[in-house]
């Protein structure tokens, strides 16, 4: 069922104001959201990495390792996750470059179909987040899959007496 609202001038008028300020409110949390999740995703990916040679170099002795193209894959899995954010950066100045030349041709040359383009690098730039959360996630499901696969049962038992041994000295 389709139920049009019909608005005197003043009416509409205010339901315009109400509607740019929801969608600049929008506008501004969607801003956040993509900000945060970039600076996220490039910190987990950075530590990630680092813990995950950490873990290596020092839980598992050297040599004694199996399947360590999964750990080689989710390091590349990490810095590739590393070096596409980066780049997602970049590529979502170039978008914010493209809206402002939008935004004069609609406000000051007065061209009405301006915003009906479509912006490359803003197409670009969903992916390369798509593609970045993907890769962080394979990466750091990778890690866990070494690590489960590499932590014998003994080593298991002998982290959960250590803490026994710990906890009964106190």
């Amino acid at each position: 069922m389709n139920t049009k609202i019909i608005r005197n001038d003043e009416e509409q008028k205010r339901a315009d104001e109400i509607h740019d300020k929801f969608r600049d409110d929008l506008l501004k949390r969607q801003l956040s959201n993509t900000e945060n999740y970039d600076k996220t995703i490039l910190t987990l990916s950075s530590s990630g990495l680092a813990i995950s040679l950490t873990f290596l170099n020092f839980i598992i002795p050297r040599g004694s390792a199996n399947y360590i193209w999964i750990i080689q894959a989710s390091w590349i899995c990490f810095l590739l996750s590393i070096i596409f954010s980066l780049i997602a950066y970049h590529v979502s100045n170039k978008a914010i470059d493209s809206y402002l030349v939008i935004a004069e041709d609609y406000y000051t040359h007065g061209d009405g179909t301006a915003f009906n383009r479509r912006v490359l690098p803003s197409i670009i730039n969903t992916w390369i987040n798509h593609i970045v959360g993907i890769l962080f996630c394979v990466a750091i499901t990778g890690v866990v899959a070494f690590v489960i696969v590499n932590l014998s049962p003994k080593e298991i038992d002998m982290t959960s007496k250590k803490v026994e041994i710990a906890n009964r000295e106190r």
